[in-house]
């Protein structure tokens, strides 16, 4: 396995914070399961 040329980004990605884009996304995706998990309960409830 070489990553010799994706060395850098792998780097800057991993030690920087999160970029807004990503930290956006984790929010969306973590409402869709709350809300999933709601409708479920609502469903079998």
């Amino acid at each position: 396995m070489n990553i010799k040329g994706h060395g850098p980004m792998i780097n800057l990605t991993i030690t920087h914070s999160p970029s807004p884009d990503f930290s956006a996304d984790l929010r969306l995706q973590r409402r869709a399961r709350a809300l999933l998990s709601s409708y479920k309960r609502r469903l079998t409830g």
